[in-house]
């Protein structure tokens, strides 16, 4: 999202979705980055997708929509070979078509709750995001009053995917230390010591 920020001073309101090896979300009120109080805000991935039984995080990162494109049949490698190769055929076509509505879920999600100016996607699904965006925005008229600016923001290859990395074993880091913190709480309470003070 700082990057949107700098490329473009004439953003007020705007949402990005990062759609890497996990689905992140950025948003900025005033050109000022929005932060939560809490690790959850931003954590779009774990909302329902508008697909039964699949979660945005589900369709919306390259893991996510390789295991859900192999559960449909599609005999896939890597998820870029979903664009890259040519498969023209009614598994792919109901892969894209998830992967559709979970991008107009998304959106709609984010323009009924903050409204913003523009939304701007990223990240290695970016291309799969090109394709659908026609269909994504004549959804989005259909249902919404009003469509925000969709734009798939250009970057710097590689950038995201490192920072989705940091991201994942940031998010391990933090759990392995909330349940040895715990642990160590818990183990302290038997023993009859006083909880360490962390």
């Amino acid at each position: 999202m700082l990057g949107v920020l700098t490329d473009d001073v004439t953003i007020r309101d705007a949402a990005l979705f990062s759609l890497s090896s996990i689905l992140n979300f950025a948003c900025c009120t005033d050109h000022e980055l929005a932060r939560g109080s809490t690790p959850s805000f931003g954590d779009v991935g774990v909302l329902f997708s508008g697909v039964p039984g699949e979660t945005l995080d589900g369709l919306m990162s390259t893991g996510g929509l390789l295991r859900f494109a192999r559960r449909q049949g599609m005999d896939l490698e890597r998820i870029d070979e979903l664009w890259v190769e040519t498969h023209h055929d009614s598994v792919r076509a109901a892969v894209v078509e998830a992967f559709t509505t979970a991008v107009v879920t998304a959106v709609s999600a984010v323009v009924v709750t903050l409204d913003p100016e523009s939304i701007y996607f990223v990240g290695r699904l970016r291309t799969l995001v090109e394709e659908v965006l026609p269909e994504v925005r004549v959804r989005l008229e259909q249902c919404l009053q009003s469509v925000p600016r969709l734009a798939v923001a250009t970057q710097v290859l590689g950038l995201s995917t490192a920072r989705g990395a940091a991201y994942s074993c940031l998010s391990i880091a933090h759990g392995r230390l909330r349940e040895a913190l715990l642990d160590a709480r818990r183990q302290g309470q038997r023993v009859g010591q006083s909880a360490p003070a962390f």
